[in-house]
């Protein structure tokens, strides 16, 4: 089983981009990122997101294979479909872990706000003459609120069946692995990976001629009605 690691990814991200005398903030232009993101790239705090993978080889000269390895391939070596897929996959799961991540550092950053503005509540209050037993209702409340959130923020994990369908299973993969053709992928900017599928078409299927005779046919249609809207008049 092939695993990307974050450190080895970064040092081989920065080595690339010198090696193209780029600078952290020309590879972010060209990838329309912040030099933020790319320097947390190189440090190995965080995954691009998959659909910055190709643009990033790109912009490199390198394959995605040789990105999300670390290392440069050796001439006339190649990898079989199983660890590219293996690669792709373990780089999606660390994007998506690093939203999760981001995500739930949001909700605690969320909750420590709430804390204060229950604090400057109580000191207002007091400071306007209310004593602790008037506000004990609305302090009662408050810390209720604050304790369920703090469950959520902090101590709320995702459940097994959950992971699994984010994730897949770890030895096997096969949520994202389903041998199934006319599957993919894509992210519509949502942090959240869709699955959809496509028909299966023949090939040298003409789409054009397809298209045509449903026109033609819908002309024939029309015209045979209306033939018979003038019989019956």
């Amino acid at each position: 089983m092939y695993q990307i690691n974050n450190e080895k990814f970064g040092h081989f991200l920065a080595e690339v981009r010198k090696e193209k005398q780029m600078t952290q903030k020309d590879l972010a232009d060209k990838l329309f990122v912040s030099d933020k993101t790319v320097s947390k790239w190189e440090r190995g705090n965080s995954m691009p997101n998959v659909t910055l993978l190709i643009p990033i080889a790109d912009v490199l000269g390198i394959t995605v294979t040789e990105l999300l390895q670390g290392e440069k391939l050796k001439e006339n070596k190649t990898l079989n479909s199983d660890v590219v897929e293996t690669l792709v996959v373990n780089s999606l799961d660390l994007s998506l872990r690093d939203t999760i991540r981001q995500r739930k550092k949001n909700w605690i950053f969320a909750f420590l706000i709430s804390i204060g503005v229950v604090v400057i509540e109580a000191i207002l209050l007091t400071v306007s003459g209310i004593s602790i037993e008037q506000m004990g209702d609305s302090l009662y409340i408050s810390l209720l609120m604050l304790l369920f959130a703090s469950w959520l923020c902090i101590f709320g994990r995702i459940s097994e069946l959950g992971y699994g369908m984010l994730f897949g299973s770890d030895v096997k993969k096969q949520f994202f692995q389903k041998r199934i053709k006319g599957r993919g992928y894509c992210d519509v900017g949502t942090s959240v990976i869709s699955e959809f599928y496509t028909p299966l078409v023949p090939k040298g299927h003409d789409f054009l001629q397809t298209i045509g005779s449903l026109a033609q046919a819908r002309q024939d249609g029309t015209a045979t009605c209306e033939a018979k809207g003038d019989g019956t008049d």
